[in-house]
């Protein structure tokens, strides 16, 4: 999957942040608490992770995006209506992204869903 230029400034200076953040939450951890550091450290990593992949999703490249009209799986035409928010569970935890969301047109012109 190829990632746009604009998008991997965008998780670096994410990453960066979530790393600072991390720090000065670290402040806060008793020394030899390795049950406290590690929770730190996971939630940083799952919550990076887990918009690192908001983002990717959300940013296809302009040959990747959705058409304006496609045939469906029945065979008729499908005019896009616009992009809805999809939610998925992946290892890191629950991620919304945006999708493209299609309207099949079936052959007397009328709508289905």
């Amino acid at each position: 999957m190829e990632t746009s230029d604009g998008v991997k400034t965008a998780l670096r200076q994410e990453a960066e942040t979530k790393v600072l953040k991390l720090l000065r939450s670290l402040q806060e951890v008793k020394k030899g608490d390795l049950k406290g550091l590690g929770q730190q450290v996971m939630e940083t990593v799952f919550e990076l992770g887990r918009g690192w992949m908001e983002s990717i999703l959300s940013d296809a490249e302009p040959e990747e995006r959705a058409r304006e009209l496609r045939v469906g799986s029945c065979g008729h035409p499908q005019q896009l209506v616009g992009y809805r928010p999809k939610q998925v569970l992946t290892l890191l935890g629950k991620i919304t992204f945006r999708r493209a969301y299609y309207h099949c047109v079936g052959e007397d012109g009328g709508s289905h869903g």
